[in-house]
Parts: C-alpha cells; sequence; structure tokens
C-alpha cells in the first residue's frame, strides 16, 4: 500500500499530532460485535475503543496478529475468513495455527489476478462443505433442497474405473507412447486339406466391363464345390436358400472403390432382413508387408463401410478379404477356405499365406519431423485446424497458410490469426474447397508449403439402412477427394511431412457411422500407398479429443466413450504430429472394456485384452436361449426372457446389477438413444437367434413389453431350426422402407415430390384401424426427468416425422432436478397402433394422459407446436387451462410462402436426421403422418402466456433471400435461441431448456403478453 509514513513504526511519529486531532472529531460507536485488538492481541474493551488514545496506539505500535490469532485459537474459533484484496492474512493464520499444532479452515474472499465473483463463491462454498450455514437463497432463488437417503449409501460406481494396465516391459514413458498403436497382420496356419463348399453361392459384381479377377472368383468357387449365381443385387425374391454372398464390386470399380454399389447391397441384404454371411472382397486395398502397395485405396472405403455394417447387422457379418490381382489356384484355396471360417473378420490373402489384421503398440519416436517454413493446414479455422496451427507455431513453423471452404470467414478465424501472429507467426487465411482440384492446384503454387496437415472433414452420421448416397459424398469429398487431391498434386513435390487427419471410427467402425469410417479408411490406406512409394505420410487415427473437436458433439462419440475411451488432452495429442510414420491410431482407450463382448479379433494381440479374453474364442457365439427355453411353461419362459432382457441392457448401459433395472422401466426414460437401441437389438438376436428391427426399444417400451414380445416371435416361428432367412423372406420384421409405401416414399423423396406423396399417404391412412373413445386406447405420458415444485412440462413431438421422443432427451436432461418433464405420445406411429379417427379425438387422449397434473406447460416442437395450441383450447374448454404454452419453432400455418422457400432445407434436415435413427416404424409412421396432416390445424387463441421459442440461426442450404425464421400469429412472447431448427434441440437444447425455464419462472406467476 503506498502511504506516506512507515505505519507501526516510530518513522509514523512526526504526524501523531495531527492524527489525533483528526481522529479527536470523530464519533465513536459501541461495537456489535466482540473484537480482538491488533494493538493488544487481546479482545477489545469496547469502551476504550472508542477512544482517540487508542487509535494514536493502533497507527505506533506494532501490529500483535500472531498474539490476536492465539486469542482466537484459545477461544476455540476455527474458521477464519479474510476480506481484503489479496489474501496475505489467510496463509498468515495457517501458520500461526500450525505453530500450536490446531486445525483450522482460513479462506479468503478476494486474490491477485482471479475472478472476484469465483473467488468469494469458492470460500462461500469452503465454509459450507466445513458445515458452516451459507444463505444460498439470493444466488439461487428458485431452487429447493431434497432430503437424502436415511439408509446408508449402497457405493454403486457408475463411472468408468481405470482399467488394470498389464505389466509389460516396455511400460509407456509418457501418455502419448501408451495412445499410440498401429496395424499388424498375423500369419493363419494354412490348412493343406482342399475346402469343399456346398449350397448356393451368391457372387455380385458389376454389371459391365471385364471383370477377370470376378471370373477368377466365381472359377475358384465353382471348383471348391459351390454352386454359384452371379448377379449385379440382391433378388428382390429368391426360392433359393443362399449359403453365402460374396461382393466383388470394389475390384475394378471406378472412383469411389464401388462403395456406392457396395452400399445398396448392404442396405437390400439388412433390408430384407438376411442373415446369409456376406463376404466384401478388395483387391489392393490394404498392406500386408512392405512389398504391398496398396494400388487401390479407393477400396479401403469398403472395409471402413464394413466394419459399421458389421456393428448395426452382426447377422450379416460383412467380412473383408483382400486379394492380390493374379488369383493363382492356391489364392483360390485359401479364398475359399476363408469363406468356410468366420472367426476372422479381416484377413489378407496373398501368395505367402493368409494374414489377419491385429491392432498392436507402436513404438513412437521423436524428432522425426520438425516444422518448418511454409505449412498448408486444410479444415479451415475450425477446432482441430486451430490446435494443428497452434502446435505448427510453437515447433518452429514461419508461415502457416489456413484453408478452408469459408475462409477469412471461417468461425474463430480472426482470433486464430492474432494468436498466430502474437507468437510470432506469419498467418494466411484463404478460402479454398479441397476437394476442387483446380483451386487446390492454385493454393500449391502460390504458397509452396514444406509440409501439408490435412483435417478437413464433416459428419452426417446415418444408419446403414436409411443412409443416402447424398450422405455418403457429403462425407467423402473433404475426406477423400481432398486427400486425393493433395496426394496427386504434390507427387512430385518436395515435401517433408504429408499428414492426414483420421479417425478411429475407420479403424474399430461404428453404428451410424458408415461413411465416416469409409472416407477415413481411405485415408489410411492413401498413407500405406504413398509410403510403399518412398512419399512421406502419415495417417492419424484419432479417438475422440476433448473440447470442441469434430466428435465432441456426435452421438457416436459418447457411445465410444461409454465403452472405454477417454478423450485427448488436444495440448498433448498434437504432439503426434511430429512422431507419426505411415498409419498410426492414436487414442486414450481402455482395450479390455471395449473388446468386452465382442468376437472381432483385431485387439487380440494387446496385452491387456489377452488378460482377459480366452487364447481361443469360439468360432461365433450361438443362440442359448431357445435351449433354456425349450420344455418350460409360458410363465417360466418369460421369466427366463425378463432376466435376459435386463442382463443385456445393463450390458448396453453398463449397469453392475441388472437387478437394478425394473421391469416397467421405459427404454426413453433409461437412457437409450437410436445407437444403444441397436446395441441391445443384437445383443438379444445373437442370443435368441431371430432377426430383430431395430426399431425394438420404440415399438416395446418397457423390458417386460420387449420380453413378452420376444416369447410372442419364439410362439410364432420355431428357434433353432437352422433356417437361414434369405432376401424376400415373409419372416422379416418390418424395415419401413424396402417395399410398399416405404419404397413409393423414398422414390418421392428422391424426385422433391414429398409433399405431392403426403396426399397419398393421407388416403392410405383411411384404411388403417382408428378409435373413437379416448379409453379404447391406454397411452400414459413417458417421463423423462423428475425435479422442482414448478408446473410439469409435456412435450408434443411433431408429427411431420416419426413423432420421435428422442427429440426431446438432451432438453429434458438440462432440466434435470428443476421441473418434471414428460412426452405425450402421438397414437398411431408405431405398428398396431390405431389411429385417433379426429383431431377431436386425438386432444381428448392427450387430456386423459395427463389427468392429475394441475396447471401443466405445454411444449410442441415444429410442427408439434399446432399440437400444443391445440390441446391448450381444448384444456381450457375442460376447465383445465395449462398454465402456459411453449412452441420452438413452429411455423404458423399461413406462412405459406416461407415454408416453400424453407421446404429444401427442412426436408434435408430430416432426411439426415431420418437416417440416424434408421426407417424407423416403416408404413405405420408414415400413414400416421399422413393422417396428422389431413387435420385442420388452425390455431385458435387460449388466455394463457405463449412464449415462442425461434431458432437463431438459417438450417444448412437455406437460401440467401427473403425471411426464413419462424412466425406466430397469435398473442405471445418471442425469443431467438442459438442454433438452427434442428440442432437447437440438439447441440444446444440445454440453452433452449434454460430459456424456457427462465420464461416460465416469471410469466406464469405474472403474464405478460406482446406481439413481434
Amino acid at each position: 500500500m503506498a502511504v506516506s509514513h512507515a505505519f507501526h513504526s516510530p518513522l509514523v511519529e512526526p504526524m501523531l499530532g495531527e492524527f489525533r486531532r483528526v481522529v479527536e472529531s470523530v464519533a465513536f460507536g459501541v461495537p456489535s460485535l466482540r473484537v480482538v485488538s491488533n494493538v493488544t492481541g487481546a479482545w477489545v474493551d469496547p469502551e476504550e475503543w472508542g477512544t482517540p488514545e487508542y487509535w494514536v496506539r493502533q497507527v505506533r505500535e506494532p501490529v500483535r496478529f500472531a498474539d490476536g490469532v492465539a486469542t482466537l485459537l484459545d477461544a476455540g474459533v476455527r474458521t477464519f475468513v479474510e476480506l481484503g484484496p489479496a489474501g496475505a492474512l489467510t496463509s498468515m493464520v495457517s501458520h500461526c495455527a500450525d505453530a500450536t499444532a490446531t486445525s483450522v479452515t482460513a479462506v479468503p474472499t478476494l486474490r491477485p489476478d482471479h475472478d472476484e465473483s469465483r473467488t468469494v463463491l469458492s470460500a462461500a462454498a469452503s465454509l459450507y462443505v466445513q458445515g458452516h450455514p451459507v444463505d444460498w437463497a439470493p444466488l439461487f432463488p428458485r431452487a429447493r433442497t431434497v432430503d437424502l437417503p436415511t439408509y446408508p449409501f449402497q457405493h454403486q460406481h457408475y463411472w468408468m474405473e481405470s482399467a488394470a494396465r498389464p505389466t509389460v516391459e516396455d511400460t509407456p514413458r509418457e501418455p502419448l507412447d501408451g495412445w499410440t498403436h498401429r496395424i499388424d497382420w498375423v500369419p493363419l496356419v494354412d490348412e493343406e486339406p482342399a475346402p469343399v463348399l456346398a449350397g448356393t453361392w451368391l457372387l455380385v459384381r458389376p454389371e459391365e466391363g471385364p471383370r477377370p479377377l470376378a471370373d477368377a472368383v466365381a472359377d475358384a468357387l465353382t471348383r471348391h464345390g459351390a454352386s454359384v449365381v452371379e448377379a449385379a443385387r440382391v433378388p428382390h425374391q429368391s426360392d433359393t436358400e443362399l449359403t453365402g454372398v460374396v461382393s466383388l464390386l470394389g475390384p475394378g470399380a471406378d472412383g469411389d472403390g464401388g462403395l456406392d454399389a457396395t452400399l445398396r447391397l448392404v442396405q437390400d441384404l439388412a433390408t430384407a432382413g438376411s442373415t446369409a454371411p456376406l463376404w466384401i472382397v478388395t483387391s489392393g486395398a490394404v498392406a500386408v508387408g512392405t512389398s504391398d502397395t496398396v494400388p487401390n485405396p479407393e477400396q479401403a472405403t469398403l472395409w471402413g463401410l464394413a466394419r459399421a455394417a458389421a456393428t448395426e447387422w452382426p447377422g450379416l457379418g460383412a467380412a473383408r478379404i483382400d486379394l492380390p490381382a493374379d488369383l493363382t489356384e492356391q489364392v483360390g484355396r485359401r479364398l475359399c477356405a476363408r469363406l468356410l471360417d468366420r472367426s476372422e473378420q479381416e484377413t489378407a490373402v496373398r501368395q505367402a499365406g493368409v494374414f489377419a489384421r491385429r491392432l498392436v503398440r507402436a513404438r513412437t519416436s521423436d524428432g522425426r519431423w520438425t516444422p518448418r517454413g511454409t505449412v498448408l493446414v486444410t479444415g479451415g479455422t475450425g477446432a482441430l485446424a486451430g490446435h494443428v496451427a497452434r502446435w505448427l507455431a510453437e515447433e518452429g513453423a514461419e508461415h502457416i497458410v489456413l484453408a478452408g471452404r469459408r475462409g477469412p470467414d471461417g468461425q474463430g478465424a480472426e482470433a486464430l490469426r492474432a494468436d498466430l501472429v502474437a507468437a510470432g507467426v506469419k498467418a494466411t487465411i484463404v478460402r479454398c474447397d479441397v476437394a476442387d482440384r483446380d483451386a487446390v492446384r492454385l493454393l500449391l503454387d502460390a504458397h509452396r508449403p514444406s509440409a501439408i496437415v490435412h483435417t478437413a472433414g464433416v459428419v452426417d452420421d446415418g444408419l446403414l439402412t436409411s443412409l443416402t448416397p447424398a450422405q455418403v459424398e457429403r462425407v467423402l469429398r473433404p475426406k477423400l477427394l481432398g486427400a486425393r487431391n493433395l496426394h496427386e498434386l504434390t507427387r512430385d513435390r518436395e515435401l517433408d511431412a504429408f499428414v492426414l487427419f483420421s479417425s478411429l471410427a475407420g479403424v474399430l467402425g461404428g453404428a451410424g457411422q458408415a461413411n465416416y469410417a469409409a472416407a477415413n479408411a481411405y485415408l489410411d490406406a492413401l498413407a500405406a500407398h504413398r509410403t510403399a512409394h518412398g512419399l512421406p505420410a502419415a495417417s492419424l487415427a484419432w479417438g475422440p479429443w476433448e473440447g470442441d473437436g469434430m466428435a465432441a458433439a456426435q452421438e457416436a462419440a459418447d457411445r465410444l466413450r461409454r465403452s472405454g475411451l477417454t478423450p485427448l488432452p488436444p495440448e498433448q495429442a498434437v504432439r503426434a504430429l511430429g512422431r507419426g510414420h505411415g498409419p498410426l491410431v492414436v487414442a486414450d482407450a481402455d482395450w479390455a472394456r471395449l473388446a468386452a463382448g465382442s468376437t472381432q479379433r483385431l485387439l487380440d494381440e494387446l496385452p491387456e485384452v489377452r488378460a482377459v479374453r480366452p487364447a481361443e474364442p469360439a468360432v461365433g457365439q450361438r443362440p442359448d436361449l431357445p435351449a433354456r427355453l425349450a420344455g418350460r411353461p409360458a410363465e417360466e419362459q418369460s421369466a427366463v426372457l425378463l432376466e435376459a432382457v435386463r442382463e443385456e441392457i445393463a450390458a448396453v448401459l453398463r449397469y453392475a446389477d441388472p437387478a437394478r433395472i425394473g421391469a416397467d422401466h421405459e427404454f426413453l426414460a433409461l437412457g437409450f438413444d437410436s445407437l444403444t437401441s441397436i446395441e441391445l437389438r443384437n445383443r438379444l438376436a445373437t442370443r435368441i437367434g431371430l432377426t430383430l428391427p431395430a426399431t425394438l426399444t420404440l415399438e416395446q417400451r418397457t423390458p417386460a413389453g420387449l420380453a413378452a414380445h420376444l416369447r410372442e416371435r419364439i410362439a410364432d416361428r420355431p428357434v433353432g431350426s437352422g433356417a437361414v432367412p434369405v432376401p424376400g423372406s415373409a419372416d422379416v420384421p418390418e424395415a419401413g422402407g424396402g417395399s410398399g409405401l416405404g419404397e413409393l416414399w423414398q422414390e418421392a423423396d428422391r424426385h422433391g415430390r414429398r409433399l405431392e406423396f403426403i396426399d397419398v399417404l393421407t388416403a392410405a391412412a383411411a384404411f388403417r384401424p382408428a378409435y373413437r373413445e379416448p379409453a379404447e386406447l391406454e397411452l400414459p405420458p413417458l417421463r423423462l426427468t423428475s425435479g422442482g415444485d414448478e408446473p410439469p412440462l409435456f412435450c408434443i413431438p411433431s408429427h411431420l416425422g416419426k413423432a420421435d421422443p428422442h427429440k426431446f432427451l438432451r432438453f429434458a436432461a438440462a432440466l434435470r432436478g428443476r421441473r418434471d418433464v414428460f412426452v405425450l405420445r402421438q397414437p398411431g406411429f408405431v405398428p398396431g397402433q390405431p389411429l385417433p379417427a379426429g383431431l377431436d379425438v386425438l386432444l381428448d387422449t392427450h387430456a386423459r394422459a395427463m389427468a392429475g397434473h394441475d396447471r401443466p406447460v405445454l411444449l410442441g416442437y415444429s410442427a408439434g407446436g399446432l399440437a400444443a395450441q391445440a390441446l391448450a383450447a381444448r384444456l381450457a374448454e375442460l376447465g383445465r387451462p395449462p398454465a402456459a404454452v411453449v412452441l420452438v419453432d413452429t411455423y404458423a400455418p399461413d406462412e405459406t410462402e416461407v415454408m416453400a422457400r424453407i421446404q429444401g432445407a427442412m426436408e434435408q434436415g430430416q432426411r439426415d436426421r431420418d437416417g440416424r435413427t434408421g426407417a424407423a416404424f416403416g408404413e405405420a409412421w408414415l400413414t400416421a403422418m399422413g393422417h396428422y396432416f389431413g387435420f385442420d390445424w388452425t390455431p385458435c387463441p387460449v388466455d394463457v402466456p405463449v412464449l415462442h421459442v425461434r431458432a437463431g440461426d438459417p438450417m444448412t442450404g437455406m437460401p440467401v433471400e427473403g425471411r426464413w425464421q419462424a412466425r406466430w400469429n397469435l398473442p405471445h412472447t418471442a425469443v431467438d435461441v442459438p442454433g438452427d431448427h434442428f440442432t437447437m434441440m440438439e447441440d444446444h437444447a440445454p440453452r433452449t431448456a434454460d430459456t424456457v425455464h427462465d420464461w416460465l419462472g416469471t410469466a406464469v406467476r405474472r403474464p405478460e403478453r406482446t406481439r413481434d
């Protein structure tokens, strides 16, 4: 503190006389609290404290702080709070207490260079956890406390436990060493006896052009006893039971390596419910040894696609086999032997033998690449490119060129440029689409980089059965085309490094990411191709990164985390850029957890997996439930099936005890989404030996209901007969989109005629069963969250789609503990459920479902807002008006001009989301959508507060001209939130939920409505 004299010393004496005169003019009061004096180190005498003499002594005499602390300790004081700017006294209190071996709590309320609010709150929290009462009400005016259980906690852990790492000599020296792995190929035993194939084998090959490898494969299969049927696609109807399907759509294909045709093949087989094993054959797609030059890296996309297919449809197998260009008789024999052995999913047949793909730990070395000069980074100024650019600046790059489609307009561009310039690096941000070959050539000529780091990429997930060519092209364009252009245009240039950002999805596969896995598998193959030709290359297949990387918001990444992947800290992960050579995997993984329950052999060579997995796993897991059910009465069968369902639910959701899963718990409330639903379906299908639909948890909403459904399926068809469903089989559950209305809907969608086709769906709905009395259909609301004393929130999904309750999961999660949240189910969207005869029946059904809930809040998303407004009016007629209505980006019915303008973007967004959840419900949801579309949704005014939550951002593909934002024409309050029509309830759902909750906290008590 800057002062004129040194207080508490003789140097202050010259001013004491003047100080005394000032103090004598001050009026003193009696202290209301007991005070310890720093003059005496003892309790203050209130009378003495009010005299001028005391305060003259106070500025002159030494500070007896230690004596004062000792007085307080003797009085039993154990908590000290410092009110001051520096926090210096806090440490002094601790030193004084240590001298007497006394334990105290000492906290500062302010600290230099620390956020003031955070420091004050931290001090209050520290006091609170030590048992001192704190009045939190001013901070949380609408919060409430809940009682803890009176019984002892059960100490069940729901967090991932660290896996016991194996004891090995090469223990990683640092985290990056432990994260880095590579692909190896191990030789398999090459049996001498000639394999004998039997039955009918479908050989799928391109329709046009000579295909010598396909001819040679057909000859080999025939020579070893197979009856070979050749076709370009799977026949829609066939009386022949297939023994297996061999795809040769890749070898000889141009451009995409046969990816589009192979995707159609997998979709045809999956939609038909085929369990005939599928083998996908490529040539020159992988490198087994240094002699393999990977001449066809595009065919590696088929391996990525097949890895996802094996996850989503394990019955297909989708095993991968890579062949040499020349199929000798010995190679043909080895190929046929592979077709009889399903224990290996990924093999390469060579003249030297048969090799299986394995993941092994890689030894890394520092100093493989030191950045210098100009380095080109693709991917614009996104999160990944930003981390890379900062690392390059630290490691010695002099000029960093950041190329992306948005260029200087990219998010965070200026901030990133400023950071790089501050680090002493020249930064250039340019607009360039790396999929445009000419633009890439100009970029390379203009900057002559010494190295390239390719991070560009997009995610557009979708389950295989409904993945569209547009989604595949959207993902392949920046990754595959961009990498190919950079590779071909720099083959004759001197480069220090050529680094490709790949993903673990391309190595392991994953449900819902077939296109992304395909694109990244190509990057890995391209790196192998370049290194085989003596060109610099590294492909880094990353696990998820911490923060805002591409994978941070993807459902598939969340699922991988639950399975055993820990996000990588970016500042440590980027160090792999200078150490990589060839294809590598960089992931912080619990490999034993990832391998648990899987028959895949990829991870078998890892020590931590060998420690928990038998050395020789069974060739294939056989159904165990049929034998357990045989001969039991119906009641016992139901109990066995329910036990099995709960076991598999526990395995998927990582519950330690299946008994904790109630038989009547809703799957949606348990946290199931589209991908975990597929995992459960796969596990149950394996155990029971039946083909099950991907929509199992939506059609059968509880474990008890699912167990009953499985028992019905078993009663309908003998289990264990050995019969294999073939394409066209009538015993395939409705998949939606493979035939009938589903196929016509997809055709209308491809030609941009969705709205026209809805008239057809409306007419078709007239032939479905309908109910006229609400009591005929029991449809209780689905509870998503609990908590709070506020009016409960009832959500209504949009009927222009699948009326999917999953839409509200993230929204509801943000309100957990603050408000009860339910979903009202739209009747008729699941198979076997009747449609409401009219809008009045629908509204009365919902009103009946909400009986017993006083003053509910109705929330409708998109077209569901029309239903929320109509239901509010109906409840008002019944004398039960809601507390409020919330419309989430609902367009008024008369907004025809705006709707016509945004229709294309809206349909594309919905199409993409339909792909992520599969072609759920088929003709049931299609005809239900048509039926609801025919209702009169003209809104009626309701005398309750109405909030219209609008998307603050336009959808991708929205026209730049004209208004696009939703508008509501009745009295309401309007508020904009981040995100577009879809992402406001996805990535931005927590913000949307907070906005709704905060508005309800005031508007429900003091209705205030305005117009736009």
